[in-house]
């Protein structure tokens, strides 16, 4: 039998909007600029329950676990330059 999962936990679900307050929660001094593109319009919500019930997955961090992760590796200079295109998650020309 092939089943098809979303993974992650119901719980987890942000709109950008509040991933914005949960980043500024941990980094109140941070300038967000809030960019609308209209390429891809979908807003929905995902329910991750059937990964839970039959597989017994569970998350092992939130996305406010995440941004202080995140927050602690730059701190803590394990990466050096955070600015570097590799770590935008959009296309760029590679040189």
């Amino acid at each position: 039998m092939n089943n098809v999962f979303n993974v992650g936990d119901t719980k987890e679900n942000y709109t950008k909007q509040m991933i914005v307050d949960e980043i500024k929660k941990v980094l109140p001094e941070s300038k967000i600029k809030y960019v609308e593109k209209n390429e891809d319009p979908r807003d929905y919500r995902v329910n991750c329950d059937k990964i839970k019930n039959l597989l017994g997955f569970r998350i092992s961090m939130t996305v406010p676990d995440g941004i202080r992760e995140i927050k602690k590796v730059i701190q803590d200079n394990l990466i050096q330059d955070p600015e570097n295109q590799k770590y935008y998650n959009i296309p760029h020309q590679r040189k």
